[in-house]
């Protein structure tokens, strides 16, 4: 179990004890108002659970919700900020300096037309008939396919 959960696991536990406590506590308190006959004496306990049934219902909403993001957490250090998944670093348009991306498929100097391949997860064994980059024509039989380069290993003839 990750981190996360184990924390989040505990968390409602801890809720969960102590919303068992603030119900003992109120059966205490009920029946000291049912055992108490003066109705002044009854003012404070009726105040005392009025709190305490307040107290469990912030309980219960926090335990029936099912947020999963950190940012809808309260923390109890408020100085501390979770981390977002894309962890990017912010750049003046002045420092920009751009990247070389490649959309290229990779160059495999093995793959020529005519040679012998064969298809990852799969035993028979195919023509190469062109390659088109990030696909390829191979012959199969008696069957043409298109089959993505990077699926293409070359025939071993171990």
């Amino acid at each position: 179990m990750s981190a996360r959960k184990n924390l989040v696991k505990q968390a409602k536990q801890l809720l969960k004890d102590k919303r068992e406590d603030k119900l003992n506590q109120l059966s205490g308190l009920y029946r000291k108002f049912n055992d108490s006959n003066y109705e002044g004496s009854k003012i404070p306990i009726r105040e005392g659970i009025d709190k305490l049934i307040a107290e469990i219902t912030e309980i219960d909403n926090d335990l029936s919700r099912k947020d999963k993001k950190s940012s809808s957490m309260l923390w109890k250090d408020t100085g501390f900020k979770a981390q977002s998944k894309k962890n990017r670093e912010i750049v003046f348009k002045e420092n920009y300096i751009p990247r070389n991306i490649s959309t290229e498929a990779p160059v495999m100097p093995w793959l020529q037309a005519g040679c012998l391949v064969k298809k990852v997860g799969s035993g028979m064994i195919g023509i190469l008939i062109k390659n088109h980059g990030s696909y390829s024509e191979v012959l199969f039989g008696s069957s043409n396919e298109n089959v993505k380069t990077l699926k293409l290993r070359p025939f071993d003839m171990d």
